[in-house]
């Protein structure tokens, strides 16, 4: 029975794994958020594609240009009033198009759930902003919950 219980760890462990789990990881690390935060329709064409094994290139390619379309739209504007709930999704977004990264333009020390997971860390930090701090979300803690449950399945 694995357990993960700090940073080193965790991190170590994400870059053992094959990229189709890299990219089954990167999904639940983003599902919990993307159910509280978001509907947008490119986020969750997303979601459904990393949580898809054997997804194709093409589908794979498909869904991260609609991601990264739906983070442009959500980034903040300099010179703006910051909308924290917009910029939390807008990190949704960036995590889900991590874990979305074609084949192509990946180098081998890149690691998809460990882009995931900083940008699903950055998403929870702004909805705790936008909330007021009422965020109970010690997402860090979660996630690695979340890959031991995945290496003990």
């Amino acid at each position: 029975m694995s357990t993960i219980i700090d940073e080193a760890t965790f991190k170590t462990t994400l870059h053992t794994l094959p990229r189709q789990q890299q990219r089954l990881l990167a999904a639940l690390f983003i599902q919990e958020a993307v159910s509280r935060l978001t509907q947008d329709s490119r986020i969750l064409h997303g979601l459904r594609t990393l949580q898809t094994p054997g997804a194709d290139d093409e589908l794979i390619n498909s869904a991260y240009k609609s991601v990264k379309s739906a983070s442009v739209d959500t980034f903040t504007r300099c010179g703006n009033e910051t909308d924290w709930l917009a910029q939390a999704i807008h990190f949704i977004a960036l995590a889900c198009a991590a874990g979305l990264t074609p084949t192509h333009q990946l180098k081998p020390s890149d690691n998809l759930a460990w882009n995931a997971a900083i940008y699903a860390r950055m998403a929870n930090t702004f909805e705790t902003i936008a909330t007021q701090g009422n965020s109970d979300s010690n997402e860090p803690q979660r996630q690695y919950r979340v890959l031991a449950q995945f290496l003990n399945n």
